[in-house]
C-alpha cells in the first residue's frame, strides 16, 4: 500500500508512535523525518532506530485476540471507533479485565500476539494442573481456565462456553453449553492445526 503525504506535520500526527510492521516485524514509529523517510524501532530483534522509505512500512492493524500474560489470559479487541491516525495504538484497545495489567506494546507478550506464537494446548494445560497460571491461550481465539472449584473450562474470544469434562490432556471433549455447538467444529480444527 502506498503511503503518500502531502504535509511533514499531517504525516506526524498521523504515525508517530503507532505501532507498524516492517518486514513483517512489529514496530513503532519513533519520528517522521521528511514526507518519505519514517524513524522506526523494531522489535524484539534490534530495538535500535533505523530509518527506513515510508512505503516500506505496513500501517495494517495487527489481529487482536487473547494475550498471555503473567498467568493469565486476556481477550483484546480494537474499540468500535474510527480514528483519523494510522497503524495502532494501545489506546485502540478493549482490555476489559486487563487494564490494570497490559503489558507494553512492545514487550514479548504483545509481539507473541502479533506473531500468533502460542503454547501448545496441553502445555497450557499443564500450566493450570502445575498452579503456574489460572488461563492460557493456545491460539488467537481459544483459551483455557480453572474455575476456583478446580474444574476446567473453554473460552472463546473470551467468553467461557464450554466445561472440560475429564482428565485434562489433548483428547480432551468439551461439554458444549447449550447453543455454543457450532464452535464445536471450529475447536476441532484449531485442535488439529495446535497437536500438529
Amino acid at each position: 500500500m502506498k503511503i503518500v503525504y502531502d504535509d511533514l506535520e499531517y504525516a506526524r500526527a498521523r504515525l508517530n508512535q503507532t505501532v507498524v510492521f516492517y518486514g513483517g516485524q512489529p514496530a513503532t514509529v519513533n519520528s517522521v523525518d521528511d514526507l518519505d523517510k519514517v524513524r522506526i524501532v523494531v522489535w524484539p530483534d534490534t530495538m535500535k532506530e533505523v530509518d527506513v522509505h515510508i512505503n516500506d512500512i505496513d500501517v495494517s492493524p495487527p489481529m487482536m485476540g487473547f494475550i498471555n500474560c503473567k498467568g493469565v489470559c486476556s481477550y483484546l479487541s480494537r474499540l468500535p471507533f474510527r480514528q483519523w491516525k494510522q497503524g495502532f495504538r494501545t489506546n485502540q484497545l478493549d482490555t476489559s479485565g486487563l487494564l490494570s495489567r497490559l503489558p507494553q506494546p512492545f514487550s514479548i507478550e504483545f509481539i507473541n500476539l502479533y506473531k500468533n506464537i502460542y503454547p501448545k494446548y496441553d502445555e497450557c494445560m499443564e500450566m493450570l494442573v502445575c498452579g503456574e497460571a489460572t488461563s492460557q491461550a493456545f491460539n488467537r481465539y481459544f483459551g483455557v481456565f480453572k474455575t476456583n472449584s478446580g474444574n476446567f473450562g473453554l473460552a472463546f474470544k473470551g467468553k467461557a462456553v464450554a466445561k472440560l469434562s475429564g482428565k485434562p490432556s489433548n483428547n480432551v471433549q468439551p461439554d458444549w453449553a447449550p447453543g455454543r455447538e457450532f464452535l464445536r467444529e471450529f475447536f476441532e480444527e484449531t485442535m488439529e492445526v495446535n497437536n500438529a
